[in-house]
């Protein structure tokens, strides 16, 4: 099928148009396509610092797959996901925290009300509305891209035990008991560090998400190095070296199919607030 001007237009399995997909989800000045523009800025910012400090980095998750599926954003992805080692993400960290950006790279140190063991990179010129716990004591709710930590030897059992601790943390202990909750979140610094050094002695060379992120996903490390490049949106950013595979683990094969309406909301998000700056509300 071809649009008006004769450019081939995607037909999804569920008879859906890329043309209607847009007009339903992000349409041009929606809250959720400025919410995406806003983060392809962000792109565009990681991406320059990253080249400038020959930091290495990749985009996987949500953002692959709507590079592959969408040539950009899923019209209704609300976040950017980006793998990274954790050096690189520490010379990253300083580096942007350090300056004088619209941008910030949330963690614990920066943020007590988050208790997530990766790191985010929050825009300080918007703010995501939702109706979750955590989320509403955290110093910074901005636009967001995930920064997930890869690494060699991960322990499943370590990786879900450090989940759960996190969980049970922000369900229980954040926001109710500052000092256990913070005791808490020492204890599972300090099982995440015990795991690291226990994978320097595992066999299992796949690559996978850290013990820092809750995912249970892991690939063949020649899928993924060494890295690709993809459009995404007007960019051309890293990515696996072999997209069929790591989507295939991410996904299923099926990963070209759209989910159903009721799973296109990926973070129930209800509003997006944008600001002239940071904290000044702007005006419409």
């Amino acid at each position: 099928m071809t649009d008006e001007y004769g450019v081939l237009e995607m037909i999804y399995n569920t008879g859906e148009t890329s043309e209607e997909l847009k007009e339903k989800y992000n349409p041009d000045g929606s809250d959720t396509r400025r919410a995406q523009l806003r983060m392809l800025e962000m792109l565009h910012f990681i991406d320059d610092i990253c080249k400038k400090n020959n930091i290495e980095y990749y985009i996987n998750s949500g953002t692959l797959l709507g590079a592959v599926r969408h040539g950009g954003f899923i019209p209704w992805d609300d976040d950017l996901d980006i793998c990274i080692s954790r050096k690189d993400l520490s010379r990253l960290t300083k580096i942007i925290n350090s300056g004088n950006f619209n941008y910030i790279i949330q963690n614990h140190k920066t943020d007590k009300g988050f208790l997530r063991m990766w790191s985010v990179l929050r825009d300080l010129k918007s703010e995501y509305v939702l109706d979750e716990y955590e989320h509403n004591l955290r110093k910074y709710k901005g636009v967001q891209c995930d920064f997930f930590i890869i690494s060699k030897g991960v322990f499943g059992f370590g990786r879900s035990l450090v989940k759960k601790m996190v969980h049970f943390n922000e369900m229980f202990l954040l926001g109710k008991h500052f000092i256990l909750s913070e005791f808490l979140y020492g204890m599972t610094c300090l099982i995440v560090n015990i795991f690291r050094f226990l994978s320097l002695f595992n066999n299992n060379k796949k690559i996978s998400y850290g013990y820092e992120s809750q995912f249970p996903l892991d690939w063949n490390y020649k899928d993924v190095f060494p890295l690709s490049s993809i459009i995404f949106e007007d960019i051309s950013v890293p990515c696996p070296r072999n997209i069929d595979a790591v989507l295939t683990v991410n996904y299923d094969e099926n990963y070209m199919d759209l989910p159903d309406e009721q799973n296109r909301n990926h973070h129930n998000v209800r509003k997006i607030i944008f600001y002239e700056a940071p904290g000044q509300l702007k005006n419409s």
